[in-house]
């Protein structure tokens, strides 16, 4: 049986009587991942990220647990936060905390909504539907998608508490599949913060996805840690489609899992603001990847990039990032900054920024340094009686901590910069072969 015919097994079909919409969401996607399969890496855009363990291993979607694993969470994150738990792809009533919630937010796990009479989600997948850009794992996250995230925040409201959504595993070769959608209205703001946790014992296969629509002038923060296990396999994709003056700000930390890719695409309207910040640790063996396009539509939009790489022993990272700029998006303003730290000479990092501009009066631009420890730096710091490996380590956490003090609030900024240092030092992260 090849991984198609596997997972075929577990498409999730006979919703179309009760959910006409949500069928017709999943069909084509099923069709277009039985006919195609997972990505081909001889095509351009999976060149550099290696599938063959996806074929390898046979993940099983998990049962529904009613408790979270012994991992460790972050318990300062959950504080003062409605919180939403994901255990093996599927929510977990006992360990969230959604009290308080305010009338005009709508903040349910989507195996919830479904069942509670009278909810319309239709709406919301279908506005959410046009930021989407299919590709094969996307269509497997589609076809297979368990439960999820449904956030809808009406005009004008702001919402004082971060969301803090943690999608846990714990079942040997499971399979965790999400899909979250998000609107937020004309002048609506919030804060939401992702956690991806997983033990390191065991292979596993995290897929999520992310929809979200912005209205005119909505505002969004969103913070997103993976650090999973040293076994798992890690795949999230996020598309945002961002109305006249909306703004999103997007921060990234990338530190965990054996193969990990992570996607961001967003349309930019008129006047629109879009700013990522990312960081990647690759030790061992790892495989860190990273892709982003920003397509700008309207007139006076604004992007920026900032993401830095660290790859150590022979770890791998891999960033594309994509700029376009369509017919009469005049007064465009983007820039994108790639730096890179190899720590080691078995380490690699291929970065490839890309412009595709089909308008003038425009202001793009791009830069990307690859390079070593500053020796001198190094020597320095020895002279003051530092050794030369604690020396080594506080240069590096000094080059990704300029991007780590810039998350907000602070107790994901303290989360982020303790997986860093937690991570720093090098593990033995399993082959790819």
């Amino acid at each position: 049986m090849d991984s198609v015919e596997h997972y075929q097994a577990f498409f999730k079909t006979g919703e179309g009587q009760l959910f006409p919409w949500l069928e017709a969401l999943r069909a084509p996607a099923r069709e277009r991942f039985v006919a195609q399969g997972f990505p081909d890496p001889l095509e351009e855009g999976w060149r550099y990220t290696p599938l063959r363990s996806l074929e390898r291993v046979r993940f099983t979607p998990a049962e529904a647990m009613s408790a979270i694993p012994s991992e460790p969470v972050d318990l300062e994150l959950l504080k003062d936060a409605y919180s939403v738990v994901f255990v093996d792809g599927h929510y977990v009533a006992t360990a969230s905390c959604l009290e308080g919630l305010p009338e005009e937010v709508k903040l349910k796990p989507l195996s919830l909504a479904l069942r509670t009479p009278g909810e319309d989600l239709q709406g919301l997948f279908e506005d959410t539907a046009a930021a989407a850009s299919c590709h094969r794992l996307e269509d497997f996250n589609t076809a297979l998608f368990s439960d999820g995230l449904c956030l809808d925040i009406q005009p004008n409201y702001r919402l004082e508490k971060p969301i803090v959504v943690l999608h846990l595993t714990q079942q040997a070769q499971g399979l965790n599949t999400l899909q979250h959608r998000l609107r937020l209205a004309k002048g609506a703001e919030a804060h939401l913060i992702e956690v991806f946790i997983g033990p390191n014992d065991h292979p596993s296969l995290t897929t999520s996805m992310t929809y979200a629509v912005m209205d005119e002038n909505a505002s969004l923060r969103h913070v997103r840690l993976q650090r999973e296990g040293k076994a798992s396999h890690h795949f999230s994709g996020l598309r945002l489609k961002l109305k006249r003056s909306a703004r999103y700000r997007g921060h990234l930390a990338s530190l965990g899992a054996l193969w990990s890719r992570t996607e961001i695409h967003a349309q930019l309207g008129t006047s629109a603001e879009c700013e990522l910040e990312g960081l990647l640790l690759a030790s061992g063996r790892q495989h860190q990847d990273v892709e982003t396009r920003l397509d700008h539509g309207g007139t006076h939009a604004s992007s920026r990039q900032n993401f830095r790489g660290i790859a150590n022993e022979r770890g791998r990272g891999v960033f594309t990032g994509r700029i376009v700029v369509d017919p009469g998006a005049e007064k465009t303003d983007a820039g994108m900054s790639i730096r890179n730290l190899l720590l080691s000479g078995d380490a690699e990092i291929d970065a490839r920024p890309q412009l595709e501009i089909h308008a003038d009066d425009v202001k793009c631009s791009h830069g990307v340094t690859v390079g070593q420890l500053d020796e001198e730096a190094v020597f320095t710091l020895q002279s003051r009686g530092i050794g030369e490996q604690e020396a080594r380590h506080m240069l590096t956490f000094a080059f990704a901590n300029e991007l780590i003090e810039r998350i907000e609030p602070e107790a994901a900024r303290a989360s982020i910069r303790d997986a860093f240092k937690a991570t720093l030092p090098g593990s033995d992260f399993g082959s790819e072969s």
